[in-house]
Parts: C-alpha cells; sequence; structure tokens
C-alpha cells in the first residue's frame, strides 16, 4: 500500500509519497527539533526512534518526513564539533543515515539530505551578511558589542583560572598555609 506496484525505469520500484497522521508529523517535528538542540542521550534515542520508525513506516510513509529526519543527521555529521564523546553520536547519525537510505532508496533520501545542506549554508550566509550589514549601519553599537565581548572572555578566563585553582587545591592551601598573618 506504501509503494507503487509498477516498475520504473531500470527496474527500480517506485515509492509513492504517502500524507503522514497529523500527530505523527508533529511528533518527528518535535524529536527533529530535541536532535538539533541536544547532544548525547536525548540526540541518541531520537536517531534511534528515527532508524526504527523509517524501517517500520516503509519508504512511502517515510518521504513527507524526511526534511525533519535530515535536519538532526546533517548536523550530527557535518557541523558539530569534534570530541570523544560526539565521534559516538556521528557514528550513530551515519548509520542511522544508511537504514533511512536503504529504505527510501539513494536518489530520494540524499535528495532531502542535499536540501537540507543547502537551506544551512543559506542560513549561515543569511546570518553572515546581516551581522555584516549591521557593523557597517551601527558602528558605535558594533564597537560596544566588541567591547562587551573583550570583557565577558576576560572574565570566562578568569573563571577558568579559578575553576583550575579550586581543582587543584592551591587556592585553599594558600588561605591555609600561615594562620598568623591573618
Amino acid at each position: 500500500e506504501q509503494e507503487g506496484g509498477g516498475e520504473g525505469e531500470g527496474g527500480e520500484v517506485e515509492v509513492v509519497a504517502v500524507e503522514p497522521v497529523r500527530a505523527v508529523k508533529w511528533l518527528f517535528q518535535r524529536l527533529s527539533h530535541i536532535a538539533r538542540r541536544h547532544n548525547g542521550q536525548r540526540r541518541t534515542c531520537v536517531f534511534q526512534f528515527f532508524a526504527a520508525m523509517g524501517v517500520r513506516m516503509g519508504a512511502g510513509a517515510l518521504l513527507p518526513l524526511l526534511a525533519q529526519v535530515t535536519a538532526p543527521l546533517y548536523r550530527a555529521i557535518e557541523t558539530d564539533t569534534e570530541s570523544s564523546r560526539d565521534v559516538r553520536g556521528k557514528d550513530l547519525a551515519q548509520e542511522v543515515v544508511e537504514v533511512l537510505q536503504g529504505v527510501t532508496g539513494h536518489d530520494l533520501f540524499y535528495a532531502a539530505y542535499n536540501a537540507c545542506r543547502t537551506r544551512q549554508k543559506l542560513k549561515k550566509e543569511q546570518r553572515r551578511s546581516e551581522k555584516s550589514l549591521k557593523k557597517l549601519l551601527d558602528p558605535q553599537g558594533a564597537a560596544a558589542a566588541r567591547i562587551g565581548k573583550n570583557q565577558r572572555k576576560v572574565k570566562s578566563k578568569k573563571r577558568k583560572i579559578e575553576n583550575h585553582k579550586d581543582a587543584r587545591g592551591a587556592k585553599r592551601l594558600h588561605h591555609e598555609e600561615d594562620p598568623e598573618r591573618a
């Protein structure tokens, strides 16, 4: 019922998109948002859900939902920074991509994936151009923002140094060293 009965060119089975139930669409949208915003266990659970539901629903029901599915996968694979814990997330995302590609077919899945990629690039370029335009239109505001950013950097650096001192016990030893001087 989800796939067309006829074979297309080259012996491939044509996939007919089936409009998902409103609740399913909402659920995929919500989980996509969660996976884009959070790393770790939440993202892992969402990716596993996407893979399981993709296999269970089939290609026809999954096609209209590919935009919601590919956005967090793209973010996990392409844009996240490298760290030891993110490597597991990237590996899982790559596995989910392979599973969903097997369900929907290479061409359909990568069309959605590339659409997601172009959307992300356009948004990034738009944010960059708005930022540069804002600097040109309001140089005093840009200078104030730059000063504020530098102040936040200084405070952050001081906080890191204090945390490092606390971690190695230097601050405590320094204060407890000579009680007569106090």
